[in-house]
């Protein structure tokens, strides 16, 4: 016989039943672990009753014979707790029946539906996916890196385009290089056009012998007229235009394609980059054939997206060089450079040309007036670069030092340092026949002063205090080699010094993203030689006499090559001589003679 507490325990077990969370009966185990599941719950399948869609309790009671209420229903989603009909169950004892939470019939397998539903929900992944990547940031990104490459590309090309202007009208403008373009192309026109007469003539011949038909006689002579015919039109249609000219010169010479650099020949300006010149199609487009099939519709999403950003990558990569002035990575815009021995020679012209490169200049040198003229040169060169001056021995380090000093507080510190100044006196005399003043001269300035301008450099320059700067000592081939000219004892050996002191100090500054570099000219056609001398214009042209020297702008070259290198390449050593100079005591006498043949070979 059950007690009312029985009944009422059985009762308060029934409406926890009830408040338990639904459990779909087709939740099937086989379903992929592909990440979160959408908010969604399983499809039914097929063959399941409508009737699941609720639970019906029908506690059995005296009273349901005579009229009682029908059954409630109770819904799946927010299944109610079940109170009693009676206020007073202890007291009218009524006869309850455990309500059953109502379990369907387990349905049969059905793998079809299972991988159906598989399916589906990798479909559905894909495609959260794709419009995750659809709807990303990252093209922004990439457009915001394609306009600061295209900004700084447009800066470097037009200072590129306006560098080579100004060579072009140093070498004698326009015309001159037009006359000599078009001279050459007339030579070579006129060279293919009889290597055209000869082959047809051959070909005539071989005809008359009979070893080649008319049919393929006319059609070798139809050929060679038609490819005369296009260089004609070609050399027609050659622009006129002065910037047009000095534009294809400057592509010429540096492989530079005009599209590229976001130049527009035609309209003569800077036009900068169209979208499409990166992005080619809509890269979140889905084509029509895949908008039914999800994986399709995805790898087409992603392999678009790939093909966009790798094309972005491809042109910013193969610009590059369109980038700068060369193929090298550091530019020398806004770097201090100071230049010892500054106010002729090679030092002067080192000057002249780091003016072009945008380098600000600290110039020294003993004699003022020559100093004021190249710093007045290079001022005009580039008037957005500064200029400090300052009359100075190298040899007298209190004075090298101040100068140092007043030229860091105006510029801030030191970059680079061109360790240039030197001389050679009394040559040809043997070194027991030297003077004394000339020994302590050349020794005080090529060895002393070299130190002490490095040593100023690193300290007063700030180059230790930052561990970072160029040491550039330009000092000679003589130093590798003995010399065959008298009176060159103190020279040579003020110059194997240098080498020795660069050496050591490399390796003392290790640690420290300081370069030591050498640059060795050869024979150079400058004061220096005729300086060494003594200024007896019968030495200096029996020494030149036969061969063609270099000139200081050979050796400038060089220099801008030497520290415009990536940071992580140092040029330690550079050797620049004339062809002529098979080495320190061996010149070929005979160079001059052979210039009228070089000159027909290279025509």
């Amino acid at each position: 016989m059950s007690t009312p507490h029985a009944k009422r325990r059985r009762l308060n077990d029934a409406t926890t039943t009830l408040k338990k969370p639904f459990k779909s009966p087709f939740r099937t185990p086989l379903r992929p672990n592909i990440g979160s599941d959408p908010p969604s719950s399983d499809p039914p399948d097929v063959s399941t009753p409508a009737q699941l869609t609720s639970y019906s309790t029908s506690p059995t009671t005296p009273d349901a014979a005579h009229g009682a209420p029908p059954p409630r229903e109770v819904a799946l989603t927010t299944p109610a707790p079940l109170q009693p009909r009676f206020s007073n169950p202890l007291t009218s004892r009524p006869t309850f029946s455990t309500p059953s939470r109502g379990v369907p019939k387990k349905t049969s397998s059905n793998p079809s539906l299972t991988r159906e539903l598989v399916q589906l929900r990798n479909e559905v992944q894909i495609l959260t996916q794709a419009h995750t990547l659809a709807t990303s940031t990252k093209d922004e990104d990439l457009q915001i890196l394609i306009d600061k490459w295209r900004t700084a590309s447009r800066a470097a090309a037009e200072e590129l385009f306006g560098s080579t202007r100004d060579r072009v009208n140093r070498m004698g403008g326009v015309g001159a290089w037009k006359e000599r373009e078009k001279e050459a192309k007339e030579r070579t026109m006129k060279w293919d056009l009889e290597e055209r007469e000869a082959e047809r003539e051959k070909i005539a011949e071989a005809r008359e012998n009979g070893e080649i038909g008319d049919e393929a006689y006319d059609k070798y002579a139809e050929l060679a007229d038609e490819q005369g015919q296009e260089e004609e039109v070609d050399d027609v249609s050659k622009t006129a235009d002065d910037d047009s000219f000095t534009m294809d010169m400057m592509l010429k010479t540096l492989n530079i394609d005009l599209k590229l650099i976001g130049y527009s020949k035609e309209a003569q300006r800077w036009d900068g980059f169209k979208p499409n010149d990166f992005v080619m199609t809509d890269a979140y487009t889905v084509p029509q054939a895949y908008e039914h099939d999800a994986l399709q519709c995805y790898d087409s999403l992603r392999l678009t997206r790939i093909s966009r950003t790798l094309r972005v990558l491809y042109l910013l990569e193969t610009s590059y060089t369109a980038d700068c002035h060369r193929t090298f990575d550091m530019s020398l815009k806004n770097q201090n450079v100071l230049i010892t021995g500054a106010s002729m020679g090679i030092g002067a012209t080192i000057a002249q040309r780091l003016a072009r490169e945008s380098a600000n200049l600290i110039l020294f040198a003993r004699s003022e007036d020559k100093l004021k003229n190249v710093a007045q040169e290079c001022r005009e060169m580039n008037p957005g670069i500064q200029v400090h001056v300052a009359s100075v021995d190298v040899s007298n380090h209190e004075s090298l030092a101040k100068a140092v000093s007043n030229a860091v507080n105006e510029l801030g510190h030191i970059d680079v340092l061109v360790n240039n100044a030197g001389l050679a006196l009394g040559a040809p005399n043997a070194f027991p026949d030297l003077k004394v003043e000339e020994i302590n001269t050349m020794a005080g300035t090529n060895i002393s002063g070299f130190m002490f301008a490095t040593y100023v450099a690193l300290n007063e320059g700030k180059m230790k205090e930052r561990n970072k700067g160029t040491i550039l000592n330009v000092t000679s081939t003589t130093a590798l080699e003995v010399p065959p000219f008298p009176g060159e004892a103190v020279y040579h050996a003020s110059k194997a010094f240098q080498e020795a002191f660069s050496n050591v100090l490399r390796t003392e500054l290790v640690g420290t993203d300081i370069k030591v570099l050498c640059l060795r000219p050869g024979v150079v056609a400058t004061n220096f030689h005729e300086q060494r001398v003594g200024y007896d214009k019968s030495q200096y042209d029996s020494f030149m006499d036969g061969f063609e020297p270099l000139v200081a702008e050979d050796v400038a070259e060089g220099a801008v090559f030497m520290l415009t290198q990536k940071e992580r390449i140092s040029v330690k050593a550079l050797d620049i001589v004339p062809t002529a100079q098979r080495s320190l005591p061996v010149f070929d006498k005979k160079w001059n003679e052979r210039g009228e043949d070089r000159r027909k070979t290279q025509m």
